[in-house]
């Protein structure tokens, strides 16, 4: 498996997948910020979305549906159905292990497999993406030769847009949908917004997506990014990680 998602896992998912690095999200989402300092009338939006509790949540019909549109085969797909339905639970109560019941939905966290299916599962929201952006219904940001509308690293989604309420409302209903067949959910209490200055409707686009608007640098993947030059202080959190982690 790992050979083979490269080729058909969408190029904006970075994580997981052979010769793809955390650090071109990283830079690809600064440069895409830069884009909200060019003096034209456009107004833009980077928004951060959480989702809740991922791999516990997804729902594995969703998986083997999205294998199947994947081209793999039944025999393949029945092994994945093995591996990953006959998971059972047991509750430790004052020290003691009592009783077993079933999981329903969900993958296993640390099997080396499961995050290969996460990405396969989030790939079917960059579907969504793509169908909105090419019907117009959702704009994305020009970088280059481009139009970028989201980036992903496993659960972590960023997505751009031209800041107006009508992509706010085919964002909120991308998410909805992906959630409905995913099992999926956004936290809204962990994701946020960066908004161009001066944007007319910034509230209203808050609303609609109910995420708050951030005004200073936005943490993704462990890094701050922002559309205003960083300052040395956006720093000081990472760096006395790095510093707490070095003296043991």
């Amino acid at each position: 498996m790992k050979q083979v998602l490269p080729h058909i896992i969408h190029p904006s998912q970075g994580g997981f997948i052979h010769k793809r690095m955390i650090s071109d999200n990283i830079l690809l989402a600064t440069d895409i910020l830069g884009c909200f300092n060019h003096k034209d009338k456009l107004k833009y939006l980077c928004a951060k979305f959480d989702i809740t509790k991922a791999f516990d949540m997804v729902s594995r019909e969703f998986l083997y549906k999205r294998l199947e549109d994947k081209g793999f085969p039944s025999l393949f797909i029945s092994w994945i159905k093995a591996c990953t339905s006959n998971v059972h639970f047991s509750i430790c109560i004052n020290g003691v292990l009592e009783g077993y019941f079933n999981s329903t939905s969900g993958i296993r966290q640390g099997c080396p497999l499961s995050p290969y299916l996460f990405c396969i599962i989030m790939d079917g929201l960059s579907s969504l993406f793509d169908l909105a952006t090419s019907n117009n219904s959702l704009q994305g940001i020009k970088a280059g030769n481009c139009e970028v509308s989201h980036l992903m690293f496993a659960d972590d989604l960023l997505v751009f847009s031209t800041a107006t309420t009508a992509n706010a409302h085919t964002i909120k209903s991308i998410l909805m949908d992906f959630a409905a067949v995913s099992g999926l959910n956004v936290n809204p209490n962990k994701s946020s917004i960066l908004i161009s200055k001066n944007t007319m409707m910034a509230e209203e686009i808050c609303n609609i997506l109910n995420v708050q608007q951030s005004f200073s640098p936005m943490k993704y993947l462990g890094l701050p990014i922002f559309y205003k030059k960083l300052r040395s202080c956006d720093f000081q959190p990472l760096l006395q990680k790095i510093t707490t982690l070095l003296d043991g």
